[in-house]
């Protein structure tokens, strides 16, 4: 009887100890004075799918509160998913790219903008590594980036599984996608290249045409398109902000930068996650002739970027949400009341937490977060 008291006393002190650890935030201080912190430890259950009822699933954890100026009501809320690496809104849904766990949709709460219940899922049976996604203007579609191939997914009804309409195997690893306008067309970054491709018969999708990053080494992971559809942005790598002609992917121009991962058109002006250089502004009204705006240093590696407003919201990689006043674009600034958590250092299953991409809606940034799930940040109004 002594034996069994005294493993169980052992059991319940080890369990008070990781409750302890698991609930602590630790505060950090950068070279930019933002007022991040570190969310070390969230409460996820293990094993099964983030959301999931049953079956030891990770559901949402507990609230993450973090104290101090910036948000509206003082606390951010997680969603637990596997490597959430891109994040698309449309309307009250999310649609997620989970890596390994293939494309995850959560309905939106109307009222709080909590992710709460999943209400859809996809995962290929062969290679699956769901990088980025894009919905239709209809909301019926979903195009996703799955690694070695180009889905066409049907997600017109939630309430029954999501069904795969067509694919094409991609010459590279596939990390971006972007719809033309009329929905006709998809262009996705494979590293190597980008391709463009017709899914008006989403069951025989046809390539139009590639561009070639020439090297290797010059790796294209994001991509965006202009409102006329006229001219698509990629980020290659080593090469900078690429301008292709959107129907024959021809090169139009290129602007020099760091190491330019994502991309995002805005009207006139494109705004580059441009890896440890940070966030680049551009002037992207004559393709042929893109010029340097601004620039903004922040603190980790700049990936995804989000506009609204007159500012500029930045997944930082390691460093979480950065938020940058953008109001002088030659001149952009950290928000004087910034809502910046940092990821958690050590992640849910013991590996580095990272930030990759970030949407924003109803108030609320997204941001996804490979290791540690999807961040709901309320902004400051």
């Amino acid at each position: 009887m002594l034996k069994y008291i005294v493993k169980l006393n052992s059991f319940v002190w080890k369990a008070i100890l990781i409750a302890s650890f698991s609930s602590f935030l630790v505060a950090c201080s950068d070279d930019v004075g933002t007022d991040t912190v570190y969310i070390e430890g969230h409460s996820s259950g293990t094993g099964g799918d983030a959301g999931d009822a049953g079956a030891g699933g990770g559901g949402d954890g507990d609230p993450v509160h973090i104290p101090g100026s910036g948000t509206t009501d003082g606390n951010v809320e997680r969603k637990d998913t596997h490597y959430a690496r891109d994040i698309t809104i449309k309307g009250y849904k999310a649609y997620v790219a989970d890596g390994h766990k293939g494309l995850l949709v959560f309905s939106i709460d109307s009222t709080t903008g909590n992710l709460t219940s999943k209400i859809g899922k996809f995962k290929a049976s062969v290679s699956p590594s769901t990088h980025d996604v894009a919905i239709s203007s209809d909301g019926t579609k979903a195009y996703i980036a799955d690694y070695t191939s180009l889905r066409v997914l049907d997600v017109s009804d939630l309430s029954s599984r999501i069904t795969e309409l067509g694919s094409i195997v991609t010459p590279g690893h596939a990390d971006g996608v972007v719809l033309s306008p009329d929905g006709n067309t998809v262009y996705v970054a494979d590293k190597t290249s980008v391709t463009s491709y017709n899914v008006s018969n989403p069951a025989n999708i046809t390539v139009n045409s590639t561009y070639s990053t020439n090297t290797p080494h010059n790796h294209c992971y994001g991509l965006d398109i202009s409102v006329d559809g006229n001219t698509i942005y990629a980020a290659v790598s080593r090469k900078g902000l690429v301008a292709l002609n959107a129907s024959d992917l021809s090169e139009v121009g290129v602007l020099d930068t760091h190491y330019a991962h994502r991309v995002n058109v805005y009207g006139t002006t494109a705004y580059v996650g441009d890896g440890h250089a940070g966030l680049k502004i551009i002037n992207v009204s004559n393709p042929s002739n893109m010029s340097l705006i601004g620039s903004f240093n922040t603190p980790d590696s700049a990936f995804g970027v989000a506009v609204s407003g007159t500012k500029a919201y930045v997944a930082d990689h390691h460093n979480g949400l950065v938020i940058v006043n953008i109001n002088d674009p030659a001149n952009p600034t950290i928000n004087s009341t910034p809502v910046a958590p940092t990821t958690d250092p050590h992640g849910r299953r013991g590996r580095t937490a990272r930030s990759y991409g970030v949407a924003i809606s109803g108030g609320n940034a997204y941001v996804a977060t490979a290791y540690d799930g999807i961040y709901k940040v309320p902004l400051a109004q």
